[in-house]
């Protein structure tokens, strides 16, 4: 009985967080408008663009090219491009497609410390009241940065997350997209109860003042940095049109090392986010347990309901239960093996695939984290047809 009991409950928990809260969210904000923007100014804020970069060669010319199309007057904003100790051509690319734009500033430091060093010693040494942040494979549309902008002349907006679409890179990424799709839906839905979690680390907007300094380990910088904000008292807010596009990584085991990162991250920034859980915090609250750590906690419940199936068998319901599970581990290793093998995996392996892949990489992460294994270091993700080597 208690077995049964621990059976349920568990599997209840799995589905609130993917099935039940995105269907309460959409049902409690569906008659709610999301904040409006606050009225044109008269003149644009200054900005100051930051993109910590290392061994990006790859496509840091077209992320240069990408920022000097902005629609922004260039007087209103300075563009920071630093190198966290690259090794490869990044810096030497970066200054040459920058020649003769004086808004530009490409930094190279030598020492790789970590994204999160380098953009507190950028942000503090900002000039402007406001700090964009964007990533080196993310590509802003022309008027991405003024709607981001805009916002600041309310007094209680302190940080401005943008629309991310992502592109798949090759065939078996659109699970990847598919996850997007959801997330983004749940973030504006979210927006409306004034309750965003966190932003896209591609394209987010703050205001410096409202900065709190992150520590140098920190992991997940574009969750933790918003949230304390959030937690000093000001509003996050959602831009949908605020645009900007990224490449998807090739496959599933090239995201498996970022989103064990992420696990690693989410524990990081859980102990240091903790108030916002209270609920004191109200519909933060809500949201964070249930689109955050109700997904953290996932992957061990589901362990937990095939371990109690397996010790049911001799009843038909749990039998049942047991061979989904089964089944479900046999394409996900199946998966694993065509993509070793260099093979493309057949989009209705994917799904499966991509679901037990990324829920053992949170797993995986969360160990790390927890024997102190992750580094604030990062290593790129290949996108598109890059090989991400050995």
């Amino acid at each position: 009985m208690i077995l049964e009991a621990l059976f349920i409950v568990a599997l209840a928990l799995v589905a609130y967080p993917y099935l039940v809260y995105p269907l309460l969210l959409y049902a409690l904000t569906r008659n709610r408008d999301g904040p409006a923007p606050p009225p044109p100014a008269v003149e644009l804020p200054p900005v100051t663009v930051i993109t910590s970069v290392y061994n990006e060669a790859a496509v840091i010319v077209d992320k240069v090219k990408n920022l000097l199309c902005l629609k922004y007057p260039t007087d209103r904003v300075r563009i920071v491009i630093a190198s966290d100790g690259s090794q490869d051509d990044t810096v030497p690319l970066a200054r040459n497609a920058s020649q003769g734009h004086a808004h530009v500033e490409i930094i190279d430091f030598e020492t790789r410390r970590g994204k999160a060093s380098v953009l507190h010693d950028l942000v503090t040494r900002a000039q402007t009241d406001i700090v964009a942040l964007s990533d080196a494979n993310t590509f802003f549309e022309p008027e991405a940065l003024e709607r981001l902008t805009r916002w600041f002349s309310d007094p209680e907006v302190g940080c401005v997350c943008g629309h991310m679409e992502l592109i798949p890179a090759v065939e078996g990424s659109r699970n990847e997209s598919m996850y997007w799709t959801l997330e983004t839906r749940l973030k504006q839905w979210e927006n409306r109860v004034g309750a965003v979690l966190g932003a896209n680390g591609g394209i987010y907007a703050f205001r410096r003042d409202a900065y709190e300094p992150i520590a140098e380990n920190t992991i997940t910088d574009d969750f933790v940095l918003p949230m304390l904000i959030r937690k000093r008292g000001y509003r996050i807010v959602y831009d949908s049109t605020a645009v900007a596009t990224e490449e998807t990584a090739p496959t599933i085991s090239h995201e498996f090392k970022r989103r064990t990162r992420i696990g690693a991250g989410n524990l990081q920034a859980l102990s240091w986010t903790r108030d916002l859980l209270r609920p004191s915090a109200g519909w933060t609250a809500f949201t964070y347990w249930s689109h955050k750590v109700a997904r953290w906690v996932a992957p061990i419940l589901l362990v937990s309901a095939f371990l109690i199936a397996l010790t049911q068998m001799d009843a038909p319901f749990y039998r049942g239960v047991a061979i989904v599970g089964m089944v479900l581990l046999a394409v996900a290793l199946t998966g694993w093996l065509l993509e070793r093998a260099g093979r493309r995996v057949p989009q209705g392996l994917a799904a499966p695939y991509a679901f037990v892949a990324l829920n053992l990489a949170l797993v995986a992460g969360a160990v790390q984290f927890i024997r102190g294994k992750q580094y604030a270091r990062w290593s790129r993700t290949p996108r598109g047809t890059e090989s991400a080597g050995p």
